[in-house]
């Protein structure tokens, strides 16, 4: 278990590090990643401005970050929650397997994204 607790930590703080460093560049150069929904359609995704929020969120900027998507935080709760479940189930059992919170949240969380793409492009937010 000692042994799982360590890969855990080291893929995890390992692949946060590139995340960032990725994170850091975009910033730097002023690039991004173009949504591919967004080029299609020309509707707003329920993701899109996670990049730009993430950013701001590097520069410790949370207002601006709620304001390049409101159901930033809920996603990125949502994230966490899949991710630590997973690790810790890995390191529990050695199941390498992905854990998803109890149906009912994730139909709840899916009835808010749909309803969060619908209203945003309604609302132009």
């Amino acid at each position: 278990m000692l042994k799982r607790l360590k890969k855990t930590a080291f893929w995890g703080g390992f692949i946060l590090l590139v995340l960032t460093g990725i994170a850091l560049l975009m910033d730097k150069t002023g690039t991004g990643i173009a949504c591919p929904f967004h080029t299609l359609t020309h509707l707003n995704c329920p993701g899109c401005g996670n990049t730009r929020a993430v950013l701001a969120c590097l520069h410790l900027d949370f207002r601006k970050a709620l304001e390049y998507n409101y159901f930033f935080p809920a996603e990125f709760l949502y994230i966490l929650w899949v991710a630590s479940a997973s690790c810790m189930a890995y390191i529990r059992t050695g199941e390498k397997t992905l854990k998803t919170p109890p149906a009912v949240i994730n139909i709840i969380f899916l009835f808010c994204l749909i309803l969060w793409l619908i209203l945003r492009n309604i609302l132009h937010v």
